[in-house]
């Protein structure tokens, strides 16, 4: 079988819902829906710009390169020039690769939080996570809910609790409209309350194990591959975890 992957906490928290049956049927959606996409490319891209320092044609040039699909090369084109635009007047000190972590969301569920890049400026170190989809970015409930998995997170890393994690939203205002460059400081953003949070995760885990029983036999049409490479870390949210 071939399912879908589970690349951040922000797709985890895209299908946390109060009803376990809606996750079900919004993850069984994912699953039986149009082909997996992967923005690795971007993120790719922005570790060859920030860390290897590669020109931003060059850089832009290969990531076009990478698939032959017109529309997701004007998708890729159209988000690359806003990431060049965060961080034109920004010299950081430092810029490291950041491992992959992992939340444990139970039953064996881990979710990877795979920040692209941190950097160090002025004595401080900065965290950008970029929000790469063009529409219905996070908002209310599950922009909160990811803040605090993000918070939680952040709090029990030493290698990353001084961070200042920003969100750095790169989708468009509307439908039709182009995308926009947002920047948006996790302290800016309400606190969920801990028994919300705690039902809607316990709905996701509920909704994903129905999901993972009716989709047992489910086979992907051989039709549907991946429509650019995806991330190595990724993991597939429907197969046991070890």
């Amino acid at each position: 079988m071939s399912f879908p992957k589970v690349p951040s906490l922000q797709h985890l928290v895209r299908n946390c819902y109060d009803d376990p049956e809606i996750v079900k049927r919004e993850l069984i959606k994912v699953v039986k829906g149009t082909p997996p996409f992967s923005y690795d490319p971007i993120f790719r891209a922005i570790r060859e710009l920030l860390i290897l320092r590669t020109p931003y044609e060059q850089v832009l040039d290969g990531v076009q390169r990478r698939t032959k699909i017109a529309s997701v090369k004007e998708n890729y084109s159209s988000i690359l020039p806003l990431i060049r635009d965060y961080f034109a007047n920004l010299k950081p000190d430092f810029v490291q690769n950041v491992d992959t972590r992992y939340y444990a969301l139970g039953r064996g569920l881990l979710v990877p939080f795979r920040p692209p890049l941190i950097y160090g400026l002025n004595g401080s170190l900065y965290l950008p996570w970029f929000s790469l989809w063009k529409e219905n970015p996070l908002e209310d409930r599950q922009l909160r809910l990811f803040v605090a998995l993000i918070k939680e997170m952040l709090s029990e890393d030493p290698g990353l609790e001084k961070a200042k994690f920003t969100i750095v939203d790169l989708s468009a205002p509307g439908k039709h409209l182009p995308r926009t460059l947002k920047v948006l400081d996790i302290k800016d953003v309400e606190d969920i309350e801990k028994h919300e949070r705690e039902r809607m995760l316990h709905a996701f885990v509920e909704g994903f194990l129905k999901a993972r029983v009716e989709l047992k036999d489910y086979k992907r049409p051989k039709k549907k591959q991946p429509i650019s490479e995806p991330n190595q870390d990724q993991i597939d949210l429907f197969k046991d975890q070890e």
